[in-house]
């Protein structure tokens, strides 16, 4: 496979990501574009890929999205808020378009990935990686492969234990007060009343009730999955101080009940992402050289 080119394709709300890897995982080449109509965003992906030559295709797309083979709806795009993708079907097109093997899955698992073969959960058989920004995406590795069940996961939307007199009502249109709801960007904007992200940090105990929440869902996937790995991504969690409160809290809600992780390994349990910003694209491509057909 000498000289093999691999495309990653990251599909994001607001910009596609486009890039060519090398058979190690190096970037090669990347572009981005901004998501406008399907037909036109398809059109500028199509024209990228097919310029460069590449031998197979990796996706990781914005959901929720259907990755049942058997289903007749397989590779669309489902009930996404952007009213224009809905029942889009993405696979279909790709392959059509770029004439290679492309490999569908979520934009959270393909960042995962990534880890797993160059990062911070390589040699792992249990992880999960969590991403907090616009919205909250849980990818999990499990047994040694992604995790899909019946869809795939919508971990962001798990129901947490509200932080003791936090009586903000939440944010998310389903549930209001599940994960998403209580600590993305969007519900941290809402629940302060500020406009950008910085100012959000500038507020008493905003560190302490995002700290909160996140280690809420970490515990609760540790417990549930036995997880050995778990790896934060996201712009809410490149603030600073953030994922060492974390790493207090997660320890001090699992409460001993597990000998590991404890306090004492949560410095290697709870990790930042080691390909940022890149473990999507790289995660797609080598999704797509290892898995395609």
């Amino acid at each position: 496979m000498m000289g093999s080119r691999f495309g990653g394709l990251e599909c994001g709300g607001t910009k596609m990501v486009m890039a060519v890897c090398d058979l190690k995982g190096t970037v090669l080449d990347k572009a981005t574009i901004p998501t406008r109509e399907p037909k036109e965003t398809l059109s500028q992906i199509v024209a990228y890929f097919n310029e460069h030559n590449v031998q197979s295709l990796g996706v990781g797309a914005f959901g929720p999205i259907d990755l049942d083979a058997s289903s007749p709806t397989f590779g669309n795009i489902l009930n996404t808020p952007k009213l224009a993708w809905q029942s889009f079907p993405l696979l279909k097109m790709l392959q059509e378009g770029i004439g290679v093997p492309v490999l569908l899955d979520t934009d959270v698992n393909a960042s995962l990935y990534g880890e797993v073969v160059l990062g911070n959960a390589r040699g792992i058989d249990h992880a999960a990686y969590i991403t907090v920004g616009t919205g909250i995406g849980i990818g999990l590795w499990l047994n040694g492969r992604s995790y899909h069940g019946s869809m795939h996961s919508e971990g962001g939307h798990m129901r947490v234990a509200r932080y003791a007199g936090d009586r903000f009502e939440g944010n998310c249109p389903f549930h209001k007060d599940c994960l998403e709801g209580m600590a993305a960007g969007p519900a941290l904007l809402k629940r302060y009343n500020v406009s950008t992200p910085a100012e959000i940090w500038m507020q008493e105990g905003a560190l302490e009730l995002e700290s909160h929440y996140i280690a809420e869902a970490i515990a609760n996937l540790t417990m549930l999955l036995s997880l050995q790995v778990v790896i934060l991504g996201g712009g809410v969690c490149d603030t600073l101080g953030l994922l060492e409160r974390v790493r207090v809290k997660t320890a001090e809600k699992i409460g001993k009940y597990l000998p590991r992780p404890d306090q004492e390994h949560m410095e290697t349990f709870i990790l930042p992402a080691a390909l940022d910003p890149d473990q999507g694209i790289i995660g797609a491509a080598m999704l797509g050289r290892d898995f395609a057909k």
